[in-house]
């Protein structure tokens, strides 16, 4: 019998992809790099333009029921080349995740193990290449199990984050003052920002399970409403908690964590080492999140013809051919590359593809006719859609004094899927065509 989600799964799903302790840890190091102690403002103000966000996701998964998620929502409004690059897109910020986490395990892996008499560097590229190995195992094995997992670790993870942010409080703190005392300016604020909207990246990941669930046009949709608000008040207070980590700020050559630095020398080696491994937890519940969301994505892109996907939908072999060659670039990488530079730039080319999809969301949100009436959700849509676009100008803009290889590689990845379409457009038209059943989209034009 087949195993279908509950609400409860898909909420956890959602939850565990945006890997809560994984951004304060990683990408709050990051942010401070741009805004120092005015950071908690950045987060706050990303979690509310989130939610901004969800309105489009949470209307078009509960018009839509596709495991294909955000490319069919594009490809069902404003047709198969839309969809088509949306497809693109998605795939171009889901695929580079592991590698990009397994960069993270490594990095923080020296840092930690670095206080020890040991060859941390051999160690550190070993526990990297083991959380690439564990990823695959978990996202491989029987769905009961895996979300069995999924379920018990994203608890344990945010239920540690609020008792140390509550812990870091009573301790007592003035980061609340310092945070509205330095404004950094527009450039600044964009790539924080850039980087705080990546933290909330994952959370409709559950859409990607829709044809699994109990409800599948009501279940997912609220998952998402659920996962945003709980994750998004735990990053929300963690911010302002532990932004006294922060405020000497960061540097992208250094390659330190600042919370696994303070943590360390105030509370000591065994509470940076919880620290640490709960970070790693954290990294593999959005790892193995993100993986079934993507296998969820390439299952209903196999069925739909999207650029002849159908060779993907045999799972383990497209599983192995990508674990094979995620394990050929992080070597490459960490023989050859500052890991903590290079999980920086990854992660900014897949905010950039985030950002990208999810103004193409926003905007065949906007063109539902079907909700016509709604203007309230319209206007958030609308106005979500705007700040979208002006972090996205201001980061590209910040990015090519800072951090150039992020645009240089984004720029990349768009040619390269622009050029799929066109040449596909011209040599194989059904492949565009036949992308998906386009006779509900006149109909929902109609209404």
């Amino acid at each position: 019998m087949q195993f279908l989600l509950r609400k409860t799964h898909l909420t956890m799903q959602s939850a565990n992809a945006m890997g809560p302790m994984l951004n304060i840890i990683a990408l709050f190091s990051i942010i401070s790099i741009f805004t120092g102690t005015f950071q908690p403002i950045i987060v706050l103000s990303a979690f509310l333009l989130s939610y901004l966000n969800i309105i489009a996701i949470y209307w078009l998964s509960r018009t839509f029921t596709s495991d294909g998620g955000y490319y069919t929502f594009a490809g069902k409004v404003f047709g198969p080349s839309a969809g088509t690059l949306t497809a693109l897109l998605y795939a171009l910020y889901g695929l580079p995740v592991l590698l990009d986490l397994s960069l993270f395990v490594e990095s923080i892996s020296e840092q930690v193990v670095g206080g020890f008499s040991v060859p941390y560097p051999i160690i550190a590229m070993f526990v990297g290449l083991m959380f690439i190995v564990l990823s695959i195992f978990i996202i491989l094995t029987r769905e009961r199990r895996s979300f069995a997992f999924t379920v018990a670790a994203g608890t344990f993870e945010l239920t540690f984050i609020i008792i140390t942010s509550m812990i870091f409080l009573i301790r007592g703190s003035d980061s609340i003052s310092q945070a509205v005392s330095g404004f950094p300016g527009f450039s600044g604020t964009a790539q924080g920002l850039i980087f705080a909207l990546l933290a909330f990246s994952g959370g409709g990941s559950s859409i990607f399970l829709s044809e699994k669930s109990r409800l599948p046009t009501n279940d997912p949709a609220k998952s998402i409403i659920l996962s945003y608000t709980i994750v998004g008040l735990v990053l929300v207070l963690a911010s302002f908690a532990l932004n006294g980590a922060f405020t000497n700020g960061a540097s992208s050559s250094s390659g330190t964590f600042q919370l696994i630095s303070v943590v360390f020398s105030d509370l000591g080696r065994r509470a940076a080492l919880i620290f640490y491994l709960v970070a790693l937890l954290s990294a593999l519940n959005l790892t193995t999140s993100y993986l079934r969301a993507l296998m969820g994505f390439f299952r209903r892109a196999s069925i739909d013809n999207v650029m002849g996907m159908g060779t993907l939908a045999n799972r383990k072999l497209a599983m192995s051919v990508y674990a094979a060659a995620t394990f050929a670039l992080y070597i490459e990488i960490s023989l050859t590359t500052n890991t903590f530079l290079a999980f920086e730039i990854i992660a900014g080319l897949v905010s950039l593809s985030y950002i990208v999809v999810h103004i193409i969301t926003n905007f065949s949100f906007l063109r539902l006719k079907v909700l016509k009436r709604s203007i309230l959700y319209k206007t958030g849509s609308a106005a979500s859609s705007v700040v979208l676009i002006l972090v996205l100008i201001g980061s590209i803009s910040g990015n090519l004094s800072s951090v150039p290889q992020i645009d240089f590689l984004f720029a990349i990845g768009i040619a390269i899927c622009g050029a799929i379409i066109f040449v596909v457009r011209a040599i194989r038209p059904s492949s565009i065509r036949g992308l998906m059943v386009w006779a509900l989209q006149d109909d929902l034009n109609d209404r």
